[in-house]
């Protein structure tokens, strides 16, 4: 992957996830949680 694919795939990633955050402020998916910082 080039550098300009993978900063658009964490944006997606991190753009999704303040959605679901925003949706769902009172359940934290610890998975997601482990899915994003593990492929940071």
């Amino acid at each position: 992957m080039s550098l300009n694919d993978e900063f658009a795939f964490y944006f997606t990633i991190l753009n999704q996830y303040r959605w679901y955050l925003n949706n769902h402020i009172n359940t934290i998916d610890l998975r997601s949680l482990f899915f994003i910082f593990h492929h940071l």
